[in-house]
C-alpha cells in the first residue's frame, strides 16, 4: 500500500515579523482559505499555493477560537479580551468584551 501521505512546508516563514504559535485553526467554507489564530491575538488567511493573505488583530492575547462563514470570520480571544465578528477584509463588525 503507497503512503498518502507528503510533509509540506511550514505555513510560518522566517520573514515573519511577528512568528508566533498557532493556536487555533478552521477551515473556509466558501473558498480555499485556511484560517490561523495565533498567540499574539493576530488572524491570518492561508491559501492552497502558501500564499499568505490578509491578517489582522482581534485581541492581545492568543486566540482561542475561530469560525469562517460566508462573509465574516468570528473570533474568541482568552482572558477577557472577548468574542468579535470581523469581515474576511480585517473590519471589525462588533466585538462583545
Amino acid at each position: 500500500m503507497a503512503n498518502t501521505y507528503s510533509i509540506t512546508a511550514p505555513i510560518t516563514y522566517q520573514q515573519d515579523v511577528y512568528a508566533s504559535q498557532i493556536s487555533t485553526l478552521a477551515f473556509d467554507p466558501v473558498s480555499d482559505v485556511l484560517w490561523a489564530g495565533n498567540g499574539l491575538g493576530q488572524v491570518a488567511a492561508f491559501y492552497r499555493n502558501r500564499m499568505r493573505g490578509v491578517a489582522f488583530p482581534v485581541g492581545k492575547n492568543y486566540v482561542s477560537s475561530l469560525y469562517a462563514r460566508e462573509n465574516q470570520v468570528y473570533a474568541m480571544t482568552m482572558e477577557g479580551q472577548g468574542l468579535g465578528a470581523w469581515t474576511k477584509g480585517g473590519v471589525n463588525i462588533w466585538q462583545y468584551r
